[in-house]
């Protein structure tokens, strides 16, 4: 009597993991999903420079009509609003585009990238300024060694930041707040 039962278990314990194998995609996946939040609160741009500090996103400076522009903007995760920030400082020309941005901290960093004159003409620039997200204050810091384009890829591990160069100057570097 056994051995008429011992089939039957089997049978039902693999259906049972074969129908348990079936639905983990289905619950795997279903987490794997996006979700529409509000729109942002400025004007579309390309070559915009964004990073994050705890809970809210940051984006700011970018392209618009073919002019650059210098606004800067926070999201609220927490209440899914945008708010308009202090602007980005600029030395000779305002805005620029494809700029180096990451965050350390309650700091974010925003910086070089490029610009184009009253001629029309692209200019790389090398100004390097630190927001602070308590007091909404920019401060100017060291200048980039060179001026980066759109080429560039931002990061920032511990108390340093770091951008990689690509396109035909291929160069990384890092960045420390401390020092």
């Amino acid at each position: 009597t056994m051995n008429y039962f011992l089939p039957s278990r089997i049978k039902r314990c693999l259906f049972l993991f074969l129908f348990a194998a079936c639905l983990l995609p289905t619950c795997i996946f279903s987490q794997d999903t996006w979700t529409q939040k509000t729109n942002f609160g400025g004007t579309g741009r390309e070559g915009a420079v964004c990073f994050s500090i705890g809970s809210k996103g940051y984006i700011g400076n970018g392209t618009i009509g073919g002019g650059s522009v210098n606004d800067f903007w926070e999201w609220n995760q927490a209440t899914n609003t945008w708010t308009k920030k202090a602007s980005v400082p600029y030395v000779t020309y305002p805005g620029r585009s494809g700029a180096i941005g990451f965050s350390i901290g309650s700091k974010g960093y925003i910086g070089a990238g490029g610009t184009d004159d009253a001629s029309g003409n692209y200019v790389a620039l090398k100004d390097f300024w630190e927001w602070d997200q308590a007091t909404n204050i920019w401060t100017q810091k060291a200048n980039a060694p060179i001026g980066v384009g759109y080429a560039g890829m931002d990061f920032a591990i511990g108390n340093k930041g770091y951008t990689f160069i690509g396109g035909a100057q291929n160069n990384f570097w890092e960045w420390n707040q401390a020092t």
